[in-house]
């Protein structure tokens, strides 16, 4: 905000005097420069800050997943309902996605808890795809406390003819967005082990999932 000030103080005092065109074209971009640099240290706190919300995702297409753009994501599923859907499957971590049988459109609940960081000021993209049938609804809520109202609603109700994944795009303005503080006494009191797996892709393009899938290296 001070350079806001600064800026204003500026212009000020360039109207009261006598200035050229380029001079001015030069104060107007000063005042940019300036506001840019207000701007760096902001970006680089919300870039370290967690963020965290849960999310409600509703949907009666047979498939849908979502995506969270320009940042790390870990997503953890809380609880599923489910009213009647075949061959129901659900999988999180870096997305949240649902998979039915084909031209299924019994509805499917997903409740999940989602952390983002490396936020940008604007905030990160949300990409709902789906399959041709039904919809898909994404309701956000505050981690504690947030009763039934959601801050943000999110809805992907297309079929573009042509289009394998009728995808849509929002943006989830980083304003809205509540920053989390991780209990730090829980990370202390956890054994610290050094361990090491083998697993396979469980995820196949000629499998169930229609794809590769495999675990998520950002947050092992």
């Amino acid at each position: 905000m001070q350079y806001l000030y600064q800026l204003i103080g500026v212009i000020r005092k360039v109207a009261t005097s006598r200035v050229t065109p380029n001079k001015w074209y030069a104060v107007l971009l000063a005042g940019l420069a300036l506001m840019l640099l207000g701007l760096t240290p902001y970006a680089s706190d919300r870039a370290d800050q967690t963020y965290g919300f849960k999310l409600r995702l509703t949907t009666t297409s047979d498939w849908t997943k979502v995506r969270f753009g320009g940042v790390s994501v870990a997503a953890f599923i809380d609880e599923v309902e489910n009213f009647g859907g075949e061959d129901l499957r659900v999988g999180a971590g870096a997305e949240v996605r649902v998979n039915k049988s084909s031209f299924d459109q019994s509805r499917v609940v997903v409740h999940a808890s989602v952390y983002l960081r490396q936020v940008s000021p604007l905030g990160p993209t949300v990409s709902i795809t789906k399959g041709d049938a039904g919809d898909t609804r994404l309701d956000f809520f505050l981690l504690e406390g947030a009763g039934n109202q959601p801050f943000l609603t999110l809805k992907n109700s297309r079929s573009i003819q042509g289009e394998a994944e009728n995808e849509k795009k929002s943006l989830l303005p980083g304003s809205m967005l509540p920053a989390v503080t991780l209990d730090a006494e829980v990370e202390e009191n956890v054994d610290k082990k050094v361990l090491a797996f083998y697993y396979p892709w469980y995820g196949t393009p000629e499998g169930p999932s229609g794809e590769w899938v495999h675990w998520d290296f950002s947050f092992p």
